[in-house]
């Protein structure tokens, strides 16, 4: 998948969050990763799938 196709999942997956899971999504991800997209969009969907 392309980085934009990417980031379109990720928003339509962080739209319906509230801010503060947001927030620690983002903490999480970026504790654990090297800020990778596709690190991201596994993190929301083993998450919240």
């Amino acid at each position: 998948m392309t980085a934009t196709g990417i980031r379109q999942q990720i928003l339509k997956h962080l739209e319906p969050l509230p801010p503060e899971q947001v927030k620690i999504l983002l903490f999480n991800w970026l504790s654990s990763s090297e800020g990778n997209l596709e690190d991201f969009e596994r993190l929301l969907i083993r998450t919240y799938a």
